[in-house]
């Protein structure tokens, strides 16, 4: 839904976006008149985070929804905040594809997205590669893990080194447990190195 001429925004860009469509946000519990800028930065940031976990905006729009239909008291405007969140979710969505743009999120989940829903694109793709590595697999977060299961192709061999006990990136949603459902999700795996005592591991799946 890009063109080859896309944008990729920082957040600061991103933020700059969400600005300049601020009459079409539907603002109540994170509107601040003094500095409008202030609350978008808050919900832009959880959209960033639902772009780390695959969730689209109707996706996040139904759950909050739903949860609103059973809640009352706090549990309410904790969930009238998450309607909020997600309209806006759905205009700055819109606001993305208007600009011919895309944020850091978009580059794993839309990637991901395209490969898991367009088989000659994957097919394509995967031709390019017989080996995979990756790198502080602790923190890959959901999206990521998404792509590169997309990436491998059967056959590949796919590598993976981390320490659980380093993740720094749970703030952009890093799942160490990605470390311990390396050997499910890809059949054939196995430890072949553990350092000094340390949880270093390299599988390798074949």
């Amino acid at each position: 839904g890009r063109s080859i001429n896309v944008r990729i925004l920082d957040e600061t860009g991103a933020l700059a976006l969400l600005e300049e469509n601020l009459e079409r946000l539907p603002l109540r519990h994170f509107q601040t008149l003094y500095e409008p800028a202030f609350d978008l930065t808050h919900i832009l940031r959880a959209i960033f985070r639902c772009k780390d976990e695959m969730i689209t905006p109707e996706a996040y729009l139904a759950e909050a929804e739903a949860a609103l239909m059973t809640a009352s008291g706090e549990a309410r405007e904790v969930a009238e905040k998450a309607l909020e969140v997600a309209q806006v979710y759905a205009v700055y969505e819109d606001a993305l594809r208007k600009a011919d743009a895309v944020d850091f999120g978009d580059l794993v989940m839309l990637s991901a997205r395209l490969l898991e829903t367009h088989p000659d694109v994957a097919a394509e793709t995967q031709a390019r590669f017989e080996h995979l590595l990756v790198d502080e697999y602790q923190d890959v977060n959901l999206a990521s893990a998404r792509l590169l299961h997309a990436l491998a192709k059967p056959g590949a061999d796919v590598w993976v080194v981390a320490d659980q006990r380093q993740s720094i990136y749970r703030f952009r949603g890093a799942e160490p447990s990605n470390v311990t459902r390396f050997p499910a999700e890809f059949s054939g795996a196995r430890r072949s190195l553990q350092y000094a005592g340390q949880v270093f591991r390299w599988a390798v799946a074949r």
